[in-house]
């Protein structure tokens, strides 16, 4: 009885112990990368530079569209100075942009809705060399993109 208590207080002891950890080894999803071969076949046709997959700042760029799923918000920029300093952190100083949107669609309607907003064109368009880009589905069903881009 006394080893059987002993393994049972051990393995829920491994159980929380995994429970509590942080996922640091989420990578971009397949649709991400759709997302960015998107952007970047766009980028090309106008000879733009292609935008390189960076982990920070696609880490980044994960995180705000969890929040924006979480939150079932609209889309939006809350957050974007915090970002924007740990860029600046990581990499030194340099240009920033980032574009947020929600919604369903695929990757070419997503690049799309982009390219139909003045700001969000600008941006896409700029001249940036590293980019981070997330989309995640909330429960209901929506889809939140943010795409933050950097140059030094």
């Amino acid at each position: 009885m006394m080893k059987r208590n002993c393994l049972l207080i051990s393995f829920t002891i491994f159980v929380f112990f995994l429970s509590s950890c942080k996922n640091d080894t989420l990578e971009p999803s397949g649709y991400d990368l759709e997302i960015l071969d998107a952007v970047n076949a766009h980028r090309n046709k106008l000879g733009l530079r292609t935008l390189e997959h960076d982990d920070f700042i696609w880490k980044l760029a994960r995180e705000h569209s969890e929040y924006m799923a979480n939150a079932a918000s609209n889309a939006n920029h809350d957050g974007i100075d915090e970002r924007y300093t740990k860029i600046s952190e990581h990499f030194g100083i340099g240009t920033h942009g980032e574009n947020v949107s929600s919604g369903e669609g695929t990757a070419a309607q997503v690049l799309a809705a982009w390219l139909g907003s003045v700001s969000h064109k600008e941006t896409l368009e700029g001249n940036f060399k590293l980019t981070g880009l997330s989309a995640v589905k909330a429960e209901d069903g929506t889809w939140y993109y943010t795409q933050i881009f950097f140059n030094q």
